[in-house]
C-alpha cells in the first residue's frame, strides 16, 4: 500500500497541468529530469531469507528541487520505506526480478530499471518437531492433544 501511495506522489509530481487558451505566454526554462544515483550497474544479488536493503537516491538537474523516489513491479513483500528499498525474500523466491525505480522533480520524470537476483537458499531452515510429537499417539509420552479451538 505503501510503495503504491509512493508511486502514486511521484505519478503527480510528474503530471502536467494545461493552461487555459488565453493565459498568457510564459517563459520557462525546461527543467531536466531528476538522476537516480549510487545504483550498481550490475544486479543487486541477496539470497532467500535474507534482508535487502537499498538506499535510493537522486539529485535534480538543477540542484534546487527535491525528487520524489518510488517503484514499481515489486516482488511480493518488497516495498520502498523513505528512500529505502526493503525486501526479506522467502523461501520460494529465487529467481530474477527488474523493479523499475522512478524519480520525479516538477513534472519531469526518469524511469530506471533495476534487476534483483534471489538465489536459492540450499538448507532452509526446517520446522523441527518436538521429541514427544516423534512417538506415536498410543506412546504415553506423546504430546498431548492441542486443545480444540472456540467455535
Amino acid at each position: 500500500m505503501r510503495a503504491a501511495l509512493l508511486l502514486a506522489l511521484a505519478a503527480l509530481a510528474c503530471s502536467k497541468t494545461e493552461l487555459p487558451a488565453s493565459a498568457p505566454p510564459v517563459q520557462t526554462t525546461a527543467i531536466e529530469a531528476p538522476r537516480l544515483v549510487a545504483l550498481p550497474e550490475e544486479p543487486v544479488r541477496t539470497t532467500e531469507g535474507e534482508k535487502l536493503f537499498l538506499d535510493l537516491a537522486a539529485l535534480s538537474s538543477d540542484g534546487k528541487g527535491s525528487p520524489v523516489v518510488a517503484a514499481r513491479d515489486l516482488p511480493p513483500g518488497a516495498q520502498v520505506v523513505g528512500r529505502r528499498l526493503e525486501w526479506t525474500p522467502d523461501y520460494q523466491s529465487a529467481g530474477k526480478y527488474t523493479v523499475t525505480l522512478v524519480a520525479c522533480d516538477r513534472g519531469a520524470c526518469m524511469e530506471q530499471p533495476l534487476d534483483i537476483v534471489v538465489d536459492d537458499e540450499p538448507n532452509p531452515p526446517r520446522a523441527f518437531k518436538k521429541p514427544c510429537e516423534t512417538l506415536p499417539p498410543s506412546h504415553p509420552d506423546h504430546c498431548p492433544a492441542a486443545p480444540p479451538a472456540n467455535p
